[in-house]
């Protein structure tokens, strides 16, 4: 399972108008469950197109995290966004039941908060590598949307690129 933060979504629907890159996601053997706050921050409209569908097929779900709980992680953690803040709700919410799931988080400062929670994370492009390792994308659409990637206001570091 996958629970990505707003920039993943901004990333796939805006930067890179590729909402096909989630139904491939599904296509790898993932579930993708989106926060209510993220697809709020991130603008996500659920009645329609790829995310509808996915929904519908019971593929894409989303979580309203308690407000108690984001309300205290907030609280802890006043530095993240409420959007990030429910993503890491949401990932404490999978461990105690169980679940195998992965945050997408990119904002470097949530990803210190995940590493010290014990939370796996990767990030977008990470995601993106991902479905390449898994050949739901060639090796030429993954260098298409990176390229794409780095000529839009999404921030990719040198020490990720390198890594690529």
């Amino acid at each position: 399972m996958k629970i990505p933060d707003s920039s993943t979504l901004i990333a796939i629907f805006t930067e890179l108008n590729m909402p096909e890159l989630l139904t491939k996601l599904v296509q790898s053997g993932y579930k993708i469950l989106i926060c209510k706050e993220v697809a709020e921050e991130s603008g996500l409209d659920m009645s329609k197109g790829t995310v509808k569908q996915l929904a519908d097929a019971g593929d894409l779900m989303i979580y309203d995290t308690p407000s108690t709980d984001l309300a205290k992680f907030r609280a802890e953690h006043p530095q993240l966004g409420k959007g990030e803040c429910s993503v890491l709700c949401c990932a404490r919410k999978q461990v105690q039941e169980g679940n195998d799931y992965c945050c997408v988080l990119d904002d470097k400062i949530a990803r210190r908060i995940a590493n010290q929670l014990r939370i796996r994370f990767k990030g977008t492009v990470g995601l993106v590598k991902k479905l390449l390792e898994r050949n739901a994308i060639s090796r030429q659409e993954f260098d298409d949307i990176i390229y794409k990637l780095r000529q839009s206001s999404f921030r990719i570091s040198d020490s990720v690129l390198s890594k690529l």
